[in-house]
């Protein structure tokens, strides 16, 4: 159950070109929960449960990045190769 804290980021609103290829990314990488919810749209939780969101194609992704969000990881080569490999 996410913990409740004035000015926590708890929802993200990412965009992207495929949803599924997204997802799959996601979940692959860094372990994210992806659901589908009732109105079909596809959800996530990240893999602390603490803050989750959906993909969007109608928000066109940009190459230069305006907002910058970081994701932990315990071993970063690891990670590295794994975001190579999907």
């Amino acid at each position: 159950m996410p913990s409740p804290s004035h000015g926590k980021i708890c929802y993200l609103e990412m965009p992207t070109r495929d949803i599924q290829t997204s997802a799959d990314f996601y979940r692959n990488v860094f372990g994210w929960h992806v659901r589908q919810r009732s109105d079909g749209s596809t959800a996530f939780d990240d893999a602390t449960g603490q803050v989750s969101g959906s993909w969007y194609t109608r928000r066109t992704p940009d190459a230069s990045p305006g907002i910058l969000i970081s994701i932990m990881v315990d071993d970063l080569e690891a990670a590295i190769q794994s975001v190579l490999a999907h």
